[in-house]
């Protein structure tokens, strides 16, 4: 039971490593997304420029050429729009990972905790069952004694040394 849990928390182990690549994945989309929307927005600034200096022209400047530059606004306007659509899209999605990062990493911790805990009950029980073999051993050895008639008496012992 205690090596299944281990096991396991290997695995969650395995799936926090595979939530972290996925993290950083999205955060290089963001990256990439952050600066298309930065050029978008220089382009949009550009265009926005060019309208101004196109407005303050003489009246009599090409109707086409003023046409053509605000057809060319309103694209990167749009442009400017899908890409801050895109970049909010992927802030959120990028936030929800790093949620469920936090909420992994708290799992984890647990996991571990939980480990530790097993550890240290697996080395108390395996302590005291070595304490009891021994203490156990001991009585045997005492009773085998007893049945071989015993150890005698002590001074007996030391008469029949000398003697």
């Amino acid at each position: 039971a205690q090596g299944n849990k281990l096991r396991k928390m290997e695995e969650l182990c395995q799936q926090v490593g595979k939530f972290k690549d996925t993290i950083r994945s999205q955060e290089t989309v963001i990256k990439r997304l952050e600066g298309l929307l930065e050029g978008a927005l220089r382009k949009g600034q550009a265009a926005a420029a060019e309208q101004a200096k196109l407005d303050k022209k003489d009246m009599g400047a090409k109707d086409e050429e003023l046409e053509e530059a605000r057809a060319e606004l309103a694209r990167v306007r749009e442009e400017l729009e899908e890409t801050t659509a895109e970049l909010a899209s992927a802030q959120a999605a990028k936030e929800a990972a790093e949620d469920e990062k936090l909420q992994l990493s708290m799992r984890v911790t647990k996991a571990e905790a939980k480990v530790a805990a097993t550890t240290n009950q697996l080395v108390e029980a395996s302590k005291r069952a070595a304490k009891e073999m021994a203490s156990l051993k001991t009585r045997l050895a005492e009773k085998d004694a007893q049945l071989m008639g015993g150890f005698g008496d002590f001074s007996k012992f030391a008469l029949d040394e000398m003697g």
